[in-house]
């Protein structure tokens, strides 16, 4: 399985497909200063999606990266739907009149799609659904 991610340029207002990158850019002192807050003490991270500049025969390439929300971050599942298009993870599927979200289920070690009468298609639903949006931008769909 090819393993690459998406996520959502706000500035730019385009996906970008490559690999995922989250970069902390705040270390945490462990010493609390009494001016300091709990907040003060939460990692921060900026987001990035790398989608070119890969070294070829050991000669340098500049690195191209997005900054993505987030939110937007998807992992492709390594299946396609029935128009061919590859799904990732937070794509909104139609199975016939049901649309459902594609999520990963941590307790059974899946992708699934979590269907709006909040039952579980597995394996076979993917190749026969359609993509018609994402969680990120078509939440209404899901309504």
């Amino acid at each position: 399985m090819e393993i690459k991610s998406r996520g959502y340029d706000r500035d730019t207002r385009r996906w970008y497909y490559g690999g995922y990158f989250k970069h902390q850019i705040k270390e945490i002192c462990p010493v609390q200063f009494s001016d300091e807050t709990a907040a003060d003490k939460e990692p921060k991270y900026e987001h990035y999606i790398v989608f070119d500049g890969f070294a070829d025969w050991n000669m340098a390439k500049p690195i191209k990266l997005a900054t993505v929300d987030s939110k937007s971050v998807g992992v492709y599942i390594g299946r396609k739907d029935a128009k061919g298009r590859e799904i990732y993870s937070g794509d909104i599927i139609k199975l016939g009149e049901l649309l459902g979200a594609v999520a990963y289920r941590k307790e059974s070690a899946e992708f699934v799609v979590i269907l709006s009468d909040e039952t579980v298609a597995h394996d076979a639903a993917f190749e026969y659904g359609e993509i018609v949006g994402n969680t990120y931008e078509n939440i209404d769909l899901l309504a």
